[in-house]
């Protein structure tokens, strides 16, 4: 009787833990880009996403800019319209952040451009996107050898 309950116990146990929705943490993923100087078109980088996310913030520096500086667009297209972000550099060396907190899809691109010409060098741009958790994989990680 004592071995029935206790089997019991563990079979009510495994069912509510079936039943709770499994949770896990998903660091979000660093995207970096360098750029000696503007392409022919002003664009700085270009990129188009492959999975569904959220870019939770962007950064800009750049190395060499005219004195009174630059005016930076990133532009995202998307099926339904877009997002267009307007950012003032003025300060060489300075990294620009923005928090952005966008979704985006599959096939959203993103283009970063200068607003008007301008003679600038080494662009480095980065951002943290999170996967949505469709695109979350689980693995197994094993703690042999520790």
């Amino acid at each position: 009787m004592a071995n029935q309950l206790s089997l019991n116990r563990k079979a009510k146990r495994k069912a509510d833990n079936a039943a709770r929705p499994a949770r896990t943490s998903v660091s979000p993923v660093p995207i970096s880009s360098y750029q000696e100087a503007p392409a022919v078109d002003g664009s700085l980088f270009k990129f188009v996403m492959p999975a569904e996310g959220i870019i939770e913030s962007a950064v800009i520096v750049i190395e060499e800019l005219p004195k009174d500086g630059v005016e930076i667009q990133a532009l995202v297209e998307q099926k339904g319209g877009g997002l267009s972000i307007l950012l003032n550099v003025v300060k060489a060396k300075e990294p620009v952040g923005v928090v952005v907190a966008a979704l985006l899809r599959v096939g959203d691109r993103i283009t970063v451009r200068l607003t008007k010409p301008a003679e600038i060098k080494g662009i480095w741009i980065g951002f943290l996107w999170t996967p949505s958790a469709a695109n979350v994989k689980l693995m197994e990680l094993s703690n042999e050898g520790v």
